[in-house]
């Protein structure tokens, strides 16, 4: 896995060999496209992600969903705040290339 991180330390992603976007992170508001922007630089091409607003984010550089994974109550963290969180979906996303060789190689990889 390659790790990405800021040159002040506050936000940063990592890269697993097969491409696969991992853990991605900001403790500074606004750096999400940066980030995303970078790490599709870097050779990302799939991840998992929850909630629409980061459906949204990482669709506008070009990761589109291919499986939608509805909140189940019984896989929640024990303290969830439902109130603060609610029930978002988790997205299983990827660049979709029909001409690429990575474009059927990523399935169920959100399990």
């Amino acid at each position: 896995t390659k790790l990405f991180l800021s040159q002040d330390f506050k936000s940063g992603f990592g890269i697993n060999p097969d491409g696969e976007l991992i853990s991605v992170f900001a403790l500074e508001r606004g750096r999400g496209k940066m980030l995303v922007k970078e790490a599709r630089e870097q050779g990302a091409l799939y991840l998992c992600c929850m909630g629409d607003h980061l459906l949204n984010l990482y669709s506008e550089f070009g990761f589109s969903p291919v499986n939608i994974l509805k909140w189940d109550n019984k896989f929640a963290p024990k303290n969830w705040n439902y109130e603060r969180f609610g029930d978002p979906n988790l997205y299983e996303m990827r660049l979709i290339n029909p001409y690429s060789e990575e474009y059927d190689q990523h399935r169920n990889y959100c399990e």
